[in-house]
Order: structure tokens, then sequence, then C-alpha cells
């Protein structure tokens, strides 16, 4: 191939080229960049997304079980009631049928109800009430004169004593020595006791 031959071929593939590269060039101009703007949160929104971002917590099982299982008397508790003496130093227990009133109450309306006792131990099941009482025991008695005839008495206290019976015993069918004694009083303690002191002078 001769050098005209050449440079001739050189020649139409650079004018060939130009033109496909003006061609694309003037078709694919710059698009002119447009920003968008940021969408801006109102008062509402930001309030709303804090309200939103705050973690609550939810009452588990166990929560709502402790805070709705409040103890309450049964129908068929037991009721004990404690009182210590303090004039005699005894203690008496004595186990009762629940009272209908008490059925249903809690720990704390018990208390309220029965202002100066203690409550103990407390369940459905079972309760004891505690107080202590300035005073003897139901087992202290006294035996006086009263009228002609022998007559019982609880001795509360050494000043205090609360008619119990008025017996149909007469005092002049005693002995000497029992009609004095009941001028100055007979202090017997226990039930027991004063059955038997009463059964020996009504023969």
């Amino acid at each position: 191939m001769s050098k005209v031959v050449r440079a001739f071929l050189v020649g139409v593939v650079f004018i060939a080229g130009l033109s496909v590269g003006m061609y694309y060039g003037m078709d694919r101009q710059e698009e002119p960049i447009v920003e968008v703007p940021k969408p801006v949160d109102s008062v509402q929104d930001i309030v709303l997304k804090k309200v939103q971002s705050v973690t609550v917590e939810e009452p588990t099982t166990e929560k709502i079980e402790a805070i709705s299982k409040v103890d309450r008397i049964s129908p068929y508790a037991k009721m004990i009631i404690e009182k210590e003496y303090t004039k005699c130093g005894h203690r008496t227990v004595n186990v009762l049928e629940v009272p209908k009133e008490l059925v249903n109450l809690t720990k704390e309306e018990l208390k309220e109800k029965y202002t100066g006792w203690e409550v103990k131990s407390f369940s459905p099941q079972e309760f004891t009430l505690f107080r202590y009482i300035d005073a003897n025991c139901e087992d202290h008695f006294v035996l006086k004169e009263e009228g002609g005839y022998v007559a019982v008495y609880n001795e509360v206290t050494e000043e205090v004593n609360n008619l119990v019976k008025k017996t149909e015993i007469l005092v002049e069918d005693l002995r000497e020595e029992d009609k004095h004694d009941l001028e100055e009083g007979i202090k017997i303690f226990g039930q027991e006791r004063l059955e038997d002191v009463l059964e020996e002078w009504e023969v």
C-alpha cells in the first residue's frame, strides 16, 4: 500500500471518529442539578416522635398477680384470741369460729376494726389477735357473803370484783372458820377448784 493511500485512510478514520464524537456530545447535554429540599418535621411530629421513643414497661404477669392477690379472711377461718393479763401474769388462748362481719376483710381492715389489738399472724385460713389486759384473768375468783348467801365474784383487780353468781348456799350453815374467811373474801384460782369448794359447802 502506497503512502498516499495510507494517509488517505487515516484521514477518513479521523474525520469519522470526530463526527461520531460530536454527534453524541451534542445529544447528551448535561442535565441541571436540582436540589430537593429535605422535609422539615412539624412541632407536632417532633413531639409525637419523642413520645413514641419513650420505652413503656408493660406490667408482667407476676406483677399483675401480686397486685390482685390480697389475702382476705375465709368464711371457714379460725380466729385465735390471745390475752396476757398484767396483774396475774397469765396468758389465755381461745380459738373461735370467725364472725360473719370479719369475712373477706384484709389484714389492714382487721387492724382498723380491732384498734388496740396486735395482729400477730394473718392468713385467709387463720389469724391471731393479741393484747395486754391490765387485770387478772378470768380464773381468779373471790367468795363473799351476799345477803346471807355465798356469792361468787371475778377478781378483776384488788379493788374491782364483778359478781358472777349468787349461790343458794346459806352462810349460816357453814363452819365458823369458813364464815370468818368469807368476811375477808376467799380467793380461789381456777374453775375446777371453785366447783369443788361449792360442792363441799352444798352437802
